[in-house]
């Protein structure tokens, strides 16, 4: 892919903005309507044989009709060649990945501000039916003021779902998978919670709880489903008891351990946030 090249005529990319998963993201604007746009490419070919096209474009479907004024509105997929490609809302900011490679660990209050936004994105959502499935720091978009946006619902994984895979893109959704995903059961609400409660972890201390980066699946996975994470607050002082039962809370291994709904955890945060700005 190249500056300038024009999916589907009519996308044309602008600039490459980074890698979320296993597709490359890009600036671009929709020339029928004029109209800013990101436009992402999976980076695998799209196989027209092993149904991959026809399921990820049904997953796409699914995920327009999530109407949520913090949630990126999905408006087209289609195939250009080879390649599959996914066209949403441009989000002006940045996402959780840069504000880490950026700042690393952030400010108590900030990243309760953070969580209690995803949460009750999330919470919506899930009130809707739909489950995210693969939420990581790069799916959190931050507008200029802080504004919490949630991107790549129900598309957020790879095109091959079968199972998780192996390579840079498995390994960036690995560190956030549930227990229940880890061992090929279907994602649920508590699914996210627990994703939500590495993300928070990760924005707390730095990395996520497990952080075995190794190619062979089951050295990424494993930890998920057999280990404890190291308590944050050993990591970091600073941490509130709140927030940081909270967090461990998200990450119980049996989901029916982890909070009831991600309003809970939603109000938990807001609550930690509001004391915490008193005492800064």
């Amino acid at each position: 892919m190249v500056d300038g090249a024009v999916f589907a005529d009519r996308y044309r990319l602008i600039e490459w903005i980074g890698r979320g998963g296993f597709a490359d993201v890009w600036r671009a604007e929709d020339i029928t309507l004029g109209r800013p746009v990101a436009v992402k490419v999976w980076t695998s070919p799209a196989s027209a044989d092993d149904g991959t096209a026809a399921r990820v474009w049904q997953e796409a479907r699914e995920a327009a009709r999530l109407v949520h004024p913090r949630i990126a509105r999905v408006y087209d997929i289609g195939a250009d060649g080879e390649h599959l490609f996914l066209v949403t809302e441009l989000v002006a900011g940045h996402d959780l990945t840069s504000a880490l490679a950026q700042d690393g660990p952030l400010p108590i209050a900030r990243v309760a501000r953070i969580g209690a936004q995803a949460a009750r994105i999330l919470a919506a959502a899930h009130a809707q039916g739909f489950v995210h499935g693969g939420l990581k720091p790069g799916d959190v978009l931050l507008t200029a003021d802080d504004t919490v946006k949630l991107t790549d619902f129900g598309t957020a994984a790879s095109p091959d779902t079968t199972g998780p895979a192996v390579g840079s893109g498995a390994r960036s959704y690995a560190a956030y998978t549930s227990p229940e995903q880890a061992v090929g059961l279907q994602a649920g609400p508590a699914s996210d919670l627990y994703a939500l409660g590495c993300v928070l972890y990760e924005l707390l201390v730095g990395h996520p709880p497990f952080t075995d980066a190794g190619d062979d699946p089951d050295g990424m996975l494993r930890p998920h489903v057999e280990d404890e994470p190291v308590r944050p607050g050993s990591l970091r002082p600073d941490i509130p008891a709140e927030l940081e039962h909270a967090v461990l809370r998200m990450l119980a291994k049996n989901p029916a351990d982890r909070p009831a709904g991600a309003d809970r955890i939603a109000e938990v945060l807001q609550a930690v946030e509001a004391v915490q700005s008193i005492s800064d």
